[in-house]
C-alpha cells in the first residue's frame, strides 16, 4: 500500500496557481487595476497563512476587496475548471501509477487541503483509486494515528514533500516506509529533527515502481 499526498509530489501546484492567476488576469483585462496578479497573489497568500485553499472562499476575498461581487462565480470556474486541473498532474503519474497497479500495489491518498478541491485534482487517476482509501483533511498532521489504524496489518509506504510530515510518520510507527520527493523546488518546510532521515530521496516518481517491487 502506498499513501500519496497531492500537492508538489502529483499535482503541480505552482504551475496551477499560476495558470489560473494568468487565466484571472485576462478575465480583469478590461478594469483599470494595476497589476491584478500582484493582488491574487497577495490574497492566496495571506489566506494560507491561517487556512487551506478554498476557491470559493478565494473568490469572496478578491470580489470584497476589489468590489465587483458580478465575477465572483467566474473566479470559481476558473479556479474549478477540470482541464486546468487534470494539466497540472505531473506528467509521470499517469505512468507510474500504472506500473504500481501491475505490480499489484494498492494506492492510496493522505493529503492536506479542502476535500472538494482535492478530489477534483486526482479526478484523472480515479481509475487507481479507491474512495475508501482516499483520506483528505484540513489539516493531515493530526490524522496521522487515525489513518493508521484502518491499515494496521498492511506494509505502508508514505510518499510526501514535506520531511515534517515523515517525520511524524514515523514517530508513529517506525516500521513505516516514508519516501521524501524532492522536485526542483526546496521542500517546503524544515528539516526534521531528531536526525530523522526518510528511506528514500527522489526527485521524480518515475523511480518508485523499482523501489518498491
Amino acid at each position: 500500500m502506498i499513501f500519496f499526498d497531492i500537492d508538489h509530489t502529483l499535482f503541480d501546484t505552482d504551475m496551477y496557481l499560476e495558470s489560473g492567476f494568468d487565466r484571472l488576469n485576462q478575465m480583469f483585462s478590461d478594469l483599470p487595476l494595476k497589476n491584478p496578479t500582484a493582488i491574487f497573489v497577495e490574497i492566496y497568500e495571506n489566506m494560507r497563512g491561517v487556512e487551506v485553499f478554498h476557491p470559493k472562499r478565494f473568490a469572496h476575498l478578491v470580489v470584497e476587496k476589489l468590489h465587483l461581487q458580478k465575477k465572483k462565480q467566474s473566479i470559481i470556474d476558473v479556479l474549478e475548471d477540470q482541464t486546468l486541473l487534470d494539466a497540472c498532474i505531473y506528467s509521470e503519474v499517469h505512468d507510474v501509477f500504472q506500473s504500481l497497479a501491475k505490480q499489484g500495489v494498492r494506492i492510496g491518498i493522505f493529503s492536506t487541503g479542502d476535500k472538494n478541491l482535492q478530489q477534483r485534482k486526482i479526478y484523472s487517476l480515479r481509475e487507481f483509486l479507491n474512495q475508501k482509501d482516499i483520506h483528505i483533511y484540513p489539516l493531515k498532521d493530526k490524522e496521522i494515528s487515525k489513518v493508521l489504524k484502518l491499515y494496521k496489518n498492511e506494509k505502508i509506504t508514505f510518499v510526501d514533500d514535506r520531511m515534517q510530515v515523515l517525520e511524524e510518520i514515523f514517530q508513529h510507527d517506525s516500521s513505516l516506509s516514508t519516501i521524501l520527493i524532492k522536485r526542483k523546488k526546496p521542500t517546503r518546510d524544515h528539516p526534521a529533527s531528531n536526525g530523522f532521515q526518510p528511506a528514500q530521496k527522489i526527485n521524480s516518481l518515475k523511480k518508485l515502481p523499482n523501489i518498491v517491487r
